[in-house]
């Protein structure tokens, strides 16, 4: 039985998603999870002193499997990670405004599913759609191949991968017309 196709946001639909969030924390959490491909529990679970801006990259520590694995930061979100930390050294990038605890992911997945309803996207808004959006990204645009997708991913298989794989319609169209 073949899987269902994952949702995932056009160019457009992420621009108007982050532009739709009610807050500067929520815009780059977002956005965070749009460059990055960050599992809701990783982006919630997310330290200040796994954040190498020299570098331009990010530890995501015990995601899920309990495993370790580096993402490239984007220049994009080098400065407004810096500006949110504020010259916080050490503790959580997105402490609970109410338990100083990590932020919980019911909070993340509603506040997407806002935005998302804000910015009059038609499908699933949800935090995991940015992650899907992530690596469809990396796959049709960015030129990154299947393996590299799945080490930014953290997928044990590369068969969890290959859903990345499908075509837009979008880049049919040149190709049918080319007949």
């Amino acid at each position: 039985m073949a899987r269902k196709l994952p949702t995932f946001f056009s160019r457009d639909e992420a621009i108007r998603l982050v532009a739709a969030a009610p807050s500067r924390r929520d815009r780059l959490m977002i956005t965070l999870m749009l460059l990055t491909g960050l599992r809701v529990s990783e982006l919630c679970n997310l330290r200040i002193e796994h954040l190498d801006f020299i570098e331009k990259r990010l530890l995501v520590y015990q995601g899920k499997g309990a495993k370790d694995r580096m993402i490239p930061l984007s220049r994009k979100l080098i400065d407004p990670l810096r500006h949110w930390i504020a010259g916080r050294t050490h503790g959580l990038v997105f402490p609970s405004k109410r338990t100083k605890g990590p932020i919980c992911p019911r909070t993340v997945q509603y506040m997407i599913k806002k935005a998302g309803a804000k910015a009059g996207i038609q499908k699933w808004v949800k935090p995991h759609a940015c992650r899907h959006s992530f690596a469809t990204q990396l796959l049709s645009k960015a030129g990154a191949n299947i393996r590299q997708v799945q080490t930014l991913m953290g997928h044990a298989s590369i068969g969890t991968t290959e859903i990345y794989t499908h075509v837009t319609p979008e880049e049919l169209a040149p190709i049918v017309d080319n007949l």
